[in-house]
């Protein structure tokens, strides 16, 4: 069978081995006799030998791959050296200098510049813009930037961050046709450009003529310059806002961004001096070369300390968190760059949630709060929907359509400013018909109108300073008072009743007890 065919012995088997290990090693040794009658084939061993032509070629190549490597690195240290020597060269300073004139449009001056392989230094830049451009000057201190040799020897200053330790940027006021550069806009790629630009602390200031200067102080800010399509933007964080007749305003954060001629306001927000819980929010585009035209910024205020915007002194008389009304004339901020330069604020507010507005000082209040024998007419405050518009136009603050009450004590209504250091305003005084006729009091009774909206009302003038407030209620009370006194002839009664202990001077009521 096949199978069978297939199959060998044992012995055939060993005998195969036994020749195919003769014949293999029968040219490679001698068969030997061991003492034991064993056999083996001693075979002798090969001697090395010393040339070895693949391996010394393998050598060989990689002692000249190690050489031109060498080579290589020997000569980047020369070009190094030689580019690191040229770059802190006058005549490379003035290279810089005048690319710097070529990529912003202005006069430099580069002071101390250095630069090593891996980065560039310099004690200070200057930027000056011609007279009439939005961009008046630029102070930068302390710079650094990260920059490639490589670059430089291309003849480009580009890098991922320059790093700024201090900056003042003055902006000044466009004038219609002068030119916005001192030299052409570039064709092609700006030889210095870095993808972002940080300053540690920042101060930035525009001079507004009769408005004043506003200053931006002590900013951190960060530049990302404008890509394909896209704006530059400017962030902002820390910092004070101070300009004149205004009061100061800490910077939170900001975000412009920046193109075309125009500053668009994505988010400006400012909080009190002493207080974080409140904000102020701003937004919208600024125009400063429209000189026809004011720029106009949304506003929005929430829990923002009233005094904080009034200022010192009408913030005596006023104090409490408001907030934007909603449902109502926007209120805005008013930025005008043309002849007549200005900033404008016209807030329309209302009392925050779960806080008041409470009203001081006023006469009238001390006297009510006599009248009627309750202290908290001598600095009411008033709840709920009360309200009214703040408008800030240069020196003078004004707050109108005041609406302000509080349940079954006391409604104000009318208007009240500061201009030139002065007050000026008319209110109308509301007090409960009850309240009125609890007092016993005629001449109080006298003074007050028929009721309307739940109130009876008088009206009053408010002059003097903020911190000596006089109003004409002491006058209208005396006058009362005196007709009172001085009834009819041969009306003893009333003669009686003029002279009844609720009807004092206002003197009397005043008077400390």
């Amino acid at each position: 069978m096949p199978e069978e065919q297939d199959r060998y012995q044992l012995d055939e088997m060993m005998d195969r081995l036994h020749e195919r290990t003769t014949s293999e090693h029968s040219g490679e040794g001698e068969l030997v006799t061991r003492e034991d009658g064993s056999q083996v084939i001693r075979v002798r061993r090969r001697k090395r030998r010393s040339h070895q032509p693949e391996k010394e070629r393998r050598r060989r190549i990689r002692i000249m791959q190690l050489t031109a490597a060498l080579l290589v690195l020997l000569v980047a240290l020369l070009m190094v050296g030689f580019v690191t020597i040229f770059v802190n060269t006058e005549s490379y300073r003035k290279q810089l200098s005048a690319k710097l004139e070529a990529t912003s449009g202005a006069q430099a001056k580069l002071i101390q510049f250095r630069m090593n392989p891996s980065a560039a230094n310099a004690q200070g830049l200057d930027l000056k813009w011609p007279q009439g451009s939005a961009l008046d000057s630029l102070q930068l201190r302390l710079l650094s930037a990260d920059i490639s040799p490589v670059a430089v020897i291309a003849g480009k200053f580009h890098g991922n961050e320059m790093s700024i330790g201090t900056g003042k940027l003055s902006l000044g006021l466009p004038v219609e046709g002068e030119s916005r550069r001192i030299v052409p806009v570039l064709d092609g790629d700006a030889p210095i450009r870095f993808k972002q630009y940080g300053v540690k602390r920042l101060q930035i200031e525009i001079d507004l003529q009769d408005a004043g200067i506003f200053r931006l102080n002590e900013v951190e800010a960060t530049l990302v310059p404008e890509k394909e399509g896209e704006s530059s933007l400017l962030r902002m964080t820390r910092g004070d806002l101070r300009a004149p007749d205004w009061p100061m305003f800490r910077l939170d954060r900001g975000y412009i961004k920046l193109g075309g001629g125009q500053a668009k306001v994505v988010g400006l927000g400012l909080l009190h001096p002493q207080d974080d819980a409140g904000k102020l929010e701003f937004s919208g585009i600024l125009s400063p070369h429209d000189r026809l035209n004011p720029s106009l910024l949304e506003v929005s205020a929430e829990s923002f300390l009233l005094s904080g915007l009034l200022g010192d002194s009408l913030g005596e008389l006023f104090s409490g968190r408001v907030d934007s009304r909603e449902g109502s004339t926007a209120s805005q901020l008013e930025v005008g760059f043309g002849p007549d330069p200005k900033v404008d604020l016209d807030l329309n507010f209302q009392v925050s949630k779960d806080d008041s507005l409470t009203l001081r000082h006023l006469p009238v209040l001390l006297a009510l709060c006599e009248i009627l024998g309750d202290d908290w007419y001598a600095e009411p405050a008033f709840r709920g929907e009360s309200s009214g518009i703040l408008i800030r136009a240069g020196n003078q603050i004004e707050l109108r359509e005041l609406n302000l009450f509080s349940g079954e004590r006391m409604a104000i209504r009318g208007r009240l400013g500061l201009h030139l250091g002065k007050l000026q305003g008319e209110l109308r005084i509301g007090l409960p018909a009850a309240k009125i006729t609890i007092s016993e009091n005629r001449a109080l009774d006298k003074m007050f109108g028929s009721p309307m909206d739940g109130y009876r009302w008088m009206d009053l003038s408010v002059s003097g300073t903020a911190a000596r407030p006089t109003d004409s209620f002491v006058q209208a009370y005396d006058q009362a008072l005196t007709s009172l006194r001085a009834p009819a002839a041969g009306s003893a009664r009333d003669r009686v009743d003029g002279d009844q202990a609720n009807d004092r001077s206002f003197e009397e009521l005043t008077k400390p007890r």
